[in-house]
């Protein structure tokens, strides 16, 4: 009987799952590995979630490891020699990276060790390039190691911790992997561009979405919003630049309705209901809505926006989508870039991210008819199910 693989992957879970993460990026880690388990009998993906605090739970398809102060003392006094040589290299680590947090990653180090004694698995599978650096301080050097990059961030303006990401951009870069995945075919270019390319093979793979819960609805619903927007709220994903926009429509004699879902600094989200008041704008805020109940908001609007400054992918974009919504975004974000995904079928591209840009965008929607089924087909290939088949094949690869 051939044997089953088991991966091991660190990483972290969404609210809803039971951990504490409430973006997309956590989502998407779970829902990938989970998604794995409920198509493949031959692999186990075992999670390692280091926002969870039991020491193991069942989510689904999927076993979770978690943590608590106890195991991470007993395991480091059991392997005290093991402690001295992450510290060591969290010391050098820190040299060239000051956002790496020499307690708390020494605590997730001592931790991923814990669940590789635990688990014994065939590979392991770290996520972002935080944690791609504990390639280093893996102490079980024989275990294949793989990584998915989630973002490029060395060379974005945007960032007040750019050169450090850079820095560890660079450092990842020279790890022996037995393969990398990017979110995007841009992200992949960017990389080899400035980074050169990885000693082993490397692929990409967009993010999917969970086409049990994001599909188009079973009866017609009352459109309640025109505007829809699911992200944490910054100036990066561009919420005040939208209300301004949509201030100069209200000038003109022309209002949209605009739905927020997504918390953030509370201050400044005071702000922005602040100009929304003075400014006789209709906004609607929700600070949180669950994966499970987020499409009967999608379903409720005309369209989803979002105006990024940048992103690595934009999972809700394709989401939104499966729900038949047409989206919104500048021309500029890698998802928009990929090859026959977005097109005026079932997007509208803005020229960029700007309060012009979207003005001019809203201006133009009068322009556009949007088929909700014909929508919704344009990501039928890029469900979790379609997404888990190729990293099941590559683990296959592996072992």
């Amino acid at each position: 009987m051939k044997k089953r693989i088991k991966v091991l992957a660190l990483g972290y879970l969404p609210k809803w799952r039971g951990g504490l993460q409430q973006t997309g990026l956590a989502t998407g880690i779970f829902d990938l590995h989970n998604t794995v388990n409920e198509i493949n009998q031959d692999i186990e993906v075992v999670i390692a979630a280091t926002d969870v605090f039991q020491e193991e739970i069942r989510v689904d398809n999927t076993r979770v490891l978690g943590w608590s102060k106890s195991l991470i003392v007993k395991h480091a006094l059991k392997n005290i020699h093991r402690v001295a040589y992450f510290a060591w290299k969290n010391l050098k680590y820190r040299k060239f990276a000051p956002v790496f947090r020499f307690w708390d990653d020494l605590a997730k180090q001592i931790f991923l060790d814990y669940a590789i004694e635990k688990e014994k698995p065939d590979i392991i599978h770290l996520h972002g390039c935080i944690y791609a650096l504990y390639y280093d301080t893996i102490w079980q050097k024989e275990i294949p190691k793989v990584l998915r990059i989630h973002g490029l961030n060395g060379f974005n303006e945007t960032y007040s911790i750019m050169l450090q990401c850079r820095e560890i951009e660079k450092q990842i870069t020279s790890y022996p992997f037995k393969w990398v995945t990017f979110l995007t075919r841009s992200n992949q270019e960017e990389w080899m561009i400035h980074y050169g390319h990885f000693p082993c093979s490397t692929y990409f793979f967009l993010n999917g979405y969970n086409q049990n819960i994001f599909k188009l609805p079973g009866q017609a619903v009352e459109k309640k919003y025109d505007l829809l927007e699911i992200a944490g709220v910054s100036d990066n994903k561009g919420q005040l630049r939208v209300m301004q926009a949509l201030k100069k429509m209200n000038d003109e004699g022309t209002t949209l309705s605009y739905l927020i879902i997504g918390g953030g600094d509370e201050s400044y989200i005071s702000q922005l209901k602040k100009y929304a008041l003075e400014n006789n704008l209709d906004v609607t805020w929700k600070s949180y809505v669950a994966q499970p109940d987020l499409p009967q908001y999608v379903h409720a609007s005309n369209y989803f926006i979002m105006p990024s400054v940048t992103e690595g992918f934009g999972k809700v974009f394709v989401e939104s989508l499966a729900c038949g919504t047409p989206v919104i975004l500048p021309k500029s974000l890698p998802i928009a870039k990929e090859d026959g995904l977005l097109s005026e079928q079932n997007a509208l591209l803005l020229e960029d991210e700007s309060v012009e840009g979207i003005y001019k965008g809203l201006k133009m929607l009068k322009q556009y008819k949007f088929d909700p089924i014909l929508v919704a087909e344009t990501v039928s290939a890029i469900s979790w199910q379609a997404i888990a088949k190729e990293y099941a094949t590559l683990y296959r690869q592996i072992i």
